[in-house]
């Protein structure tokens, strides 16, 4: 079993920026996408969340989770 939510490691709530307190939608929708593609890719810089190892040690997973699973399953190699 994991950790509780807020508790993973990298994974609190990011408070460096001010609040915001309107949202564009419409942009909003535009850009989820775009993340989504580029830290598919490895191509999105500066993440504001975990990935790859420290999201799965963030989670509460054995460190050497990853080293244990076939290459198939890991990294560029899983994507969907």
């Amino acid at each position: 079993m994991g950790r509780p939510l807020g508790d993973a490691v990298g994974m609190g709530p990011n408070t460096a920026n001010a609040p915001v307190t309107e949202v564009d939608r419409e942009e909003l929708d535009r850009q989820i996408p775009n993340m989504y593609r580029d830290v598919t890719n490895e191509t999105a810089p500066n993440l504001h969340f975990p990935t790859e190892r420290p999201l799965a040690q963030g989670l509460g997973h054995p460190n050497d989770l990853p080293t244990r699973l076939p290459a198939q399953a890991t990294g560029r190699h899983a994507r969907c």
